[in-house]
This record gives structure tokens, C-alpha cells and sequence, in this order.
């Protein structure tokens, strides 16, 4: 079991990255594309609001379909994303690639509840520890992307987090076990309603660790 939890914090860690990737290096990308800095940042916008949207409307899946293969799937999505932003030939591509990285993104809000799923009597404990693997996914990712653009330029970032996705997928698919939703009979459309009474109720905070 603590193999897995650190595996899942690794994925949390993994997966936040990629919200904050292209924000140290907006100014390459302007560059590259020779465009405005300001339309540069479209691209980081789009992902923030694909991010919103993802949370919306994929993390509710969680409540009805079996999490591994949500997991895998949004994981092999994102890397593909991924791997269409680093290739983008235009700024209009670059901003289209980041929306699907933030819509494909929200996998750590799929992963809290299934690592308190399995904790048993350590939810606590489980909780706190991916928890600081989405934090430090979160405050690392434009470090190194900062640093890593600087060096080798801003695809090679996009690039990289591929290698980083491809790796986590792997051992996920060896280590992920199933978990079953908790409210298979309900359709889409019926949890989506539900979203208001949660907000509501629990706050976002509460809603997004559901």
C-alpha cells in the first residue's frame, strides 16, 4: 500500500505540472511565433479555463465509472496533448493543444478519492501525502519549466513532461487497482446537477477532493 500511495503522489505531482508549464516561458513562445506576449498568454488562459471545464465535467465520471481506466485514459490524453503543444506550429495551435492539456488535466481530483478509497484506516495520513504531491506538482512545475526553457527552449519543457507522463502511465498500469464508482446507476446528466448542491454544501474545496 505505500508503494501506491507514493506512486499516486507521484501522479498528483505529475499531472498538476502541466497547469503551470507554459507560464515561465510565455515570452519564448511570443518570440517563436512572433507574436504579442499578451497573445501569448491566451494559451496559458485557455489552459486555466480547459482546467475549469475538466473539473466540471470529467471529474464527476469518477462517481460512475471504474477510476483505473478514467485515470489511464486522461493520462494517455494529456500526454498526447502534451505532445501536440510541443509540436504546435502556429500560436492558434499552441492555444487549441493547451485548452485539451487543462480539459485532460484534473487527474489528481480523480486520484485523492480513490487513495482514501483504498487507505483503509490511514485516510489521513494518505490524504496529507497527496496533497503535498499536487502542491509540489503545483510550486515545482514553473521552477524547472523556467529553468528548462531557459536552457533548451520551451518545447523541450512540453517534451519532457511527456517522458514524465509516458513513465507515471506505465507504472500506473501495472500498480493502479480497480475501483469501482460509487454511484454506478446514476447518468451523467443527474451527477452534473448534482455539481450546485455540492458547491453549495461543501464548498469547491470539498467538492474538488469528492
Amino acid at each position: 500500500m505505500r508503494a501506491l500511495v507514493i506512486l499516486l503522489a507521484v501522479t498528483c505531482a505529475v499531472t498538476s505540472s502541466n497547469i503551470y508549464l507554459l507560464q515561465p516561458v510565455l515570452d519564448q513562445v511570443a518570440h517563436d511565433f512572433a507574436v504579442s506576449e499578451a497573445t501569448a498568454g491566451l494559451c496559458a488562459t485557455s489552459t486555466q479555463i480547459g482546467y475549469a471545464a475538466g473539473i466540471l465535467l470529467l471529474v464527476p465520471l469518477g462517481d460512475r465509472l471504474d477510476r483505473r481506466p478514467l485515470i489511464l485514459a486522461l493520462m494517455g490524453l494529456t500526454t498526447l496533448a502534451l505532445a501536440a503543444a510541443a509540436s504546435a506550429p502556429n500560436i492558434t495551435w499552441l492555444v487549441v493543444a493547451s485548452a485539451a492539456i487543462g480539459l485532460l488535466t484534473p487527474v489528481p481530483q480523480l486520484v485523492l478519492p480513490l487513495g482514501v478509497a483504498l487507505s483503509g484506516q490511514g485516510t489521513g495520513r494518505v490524504v496529507g501525502v497527496l496533497q503535498a504531491g499536487l502542491l509540489t506538482g503545483l510550486l515545482a512545475s514553473r521552477a524547472y519549466a523556467g529553468v528548462l526553457g531557459e536552457f533548451a527552449g520551451w518545447r523541450q519543457v512540453y517534451w519532457c513532461s511527456v517522458v514524465l507522463m509516458v513513465v507515471t502511465g506505465l507504472a500506473l498500469v501495472l500498480r493502479l487497482p480497480s475501483a469501482p464508482g460509487t454511484e454506478p446507476e446514476l447518468r451523467y446528466g443527474v451527477l452534473l446537477r448534482s455539481l450546485p448542491g455540492l458547491f453549495r454544501d461543501r464548498g469547491v474545496a470539498g467538492t474538488c477532493l469528492a
